[in-house]
């Protein structure tokens, strides 16, 4: 007697076989890169650049913490290909800013 096997995950009609391993890994480095061509400018009046003195321009900041030479250019949580912020998730930030939670690149 021939037993029917249930496809795991469960296929909808019309459906081909199951992504493979290798497809559904490449996926979401796909998604990532499209995320990154879709990140907005962070605006000055957002909570956490608020709360961490965000400035457009490094060269103008008073802040008590400000190192001179210090930027997003220059910082640990800035992806100079993108443009984001690890801080300020969703959103792009220029390589002249600066925040208060600037921390030097490793070098």
């Amino acid at each position: 007697m021939h037993e029917h096997h249930e496809h795991f995950p469960p296929r909808l009609p019309g459906q081909g076989r199951p992504a493979c391993r290798r497809r559904a890994l490449r996926g979401p480095a796909l998604v990532g890169q499209a995320y990154a061509q879709e990140l907005k400018p962070l605006p000055l009046d957002n909570p956490q650049a608020k709360a961490l003195a965000y400035a457009l321009d490094a060269t103008a900041v008073k802040h008590p913490s400000f190192k001179p030479g210090s930027n997003c250019a220059n910082c640990q949580f800035f992806t100079a290909a993108t443009g984001a912020c690890t801080l300020f998730p969703g959103f792009s930030v220029p390589a002249e800013a600066w925040c208060s939670a600037w921390a030097k690149k490793a070098a």
